[in-house]
């Protein structure tokens, strides 16, 4: 207990001691990255908690991207846009960040040339719609089958793909079956993972 409580406040200090050495010596770019991992890591340590709004889901999915940037450079782009009628809607915490963690490592190591991710919420009627797109290389009928396998617990999940396997059981059980992963790929063209959630949802 005591680990846990120390560990993560020295952490902090010690990132904010290297944000505030990089600010002054004028290096701006270090010195946001060094803030968006800091900001990050504070909401994971929230991950205990019920329930987050979409929006700040969203920045959190944001920090993630641009630290990602920082690293691989001109091979990354990305596009993020929110209804503001699903802003507010609460939604269990780090639902999105793992998806686009999966677009982004398999497109820039697959990719020579790097990969777009595009993030989209939408609200329509009586459901919240997130998409998560990439246009890395995709894949086949069968190596998709054997994904959708291992979210659903059919066969055990490669080490690769807990995250996703998480994120959907997570889903199911805060909102059923119907509201849990779906993917669609074309090799070569890229994938696409989204899900829905009942719009009047309040976790």
């Amino acid at each position: 207990m005591m680990a846990s409580q120390i560990n993560p406040h020295f952490l902090f200090n010690a990132l904010e001691s290297i944000r505030m050495n990089a600010h002054l010596k004028g290096d701006k770019e270090i010195a946001n990255v060094v803030r968006l991992l800091g900001k990050m890591m504070r909401k994971n340590l929230e991950v205990g908690r019920e329930s987050t709004p979409l929006k700040e889901e969203l920045e959190m999915v944001s920090s993630y991207l641009e630290i990602q940037k920082f690293r691989y450079e001109d091979r990354l782009s990305y596009t993020l846009s929110i209804d503001p009628a699903a802003s507010f809607i609460r939604v269990p915490p780090l639902i999105i960040q793992p998806l686009v963690e999966n677009a982004v490592v398999h497109g820039v190591e697959d990719k020579e040339e790097g990969v777009h991710v595009e993030v989209r919420i939408e609200r329509a009627d009586e459901l919240v719609r997130v998409t998560v797109r990439d246009n890395g290389m995709g894949m086949t009928p069968e190596r998709l089958q054997e994904v959708m396998s291992f979210i659903s617990g059919i066969k055990e999940p490669e080490q690769k793909r807990i995250g996703l396997r998480n994120v959907h059981q997570r889903l199911v059980l805060s909102y059923g079956e119907e509201h849990g992963l779906r993917i669609k790929s074309d090799y070569g063209v890229g994938t696409e993972i989204s899900f829905t959630i009942p719009s009047g949802s309040n976790l």
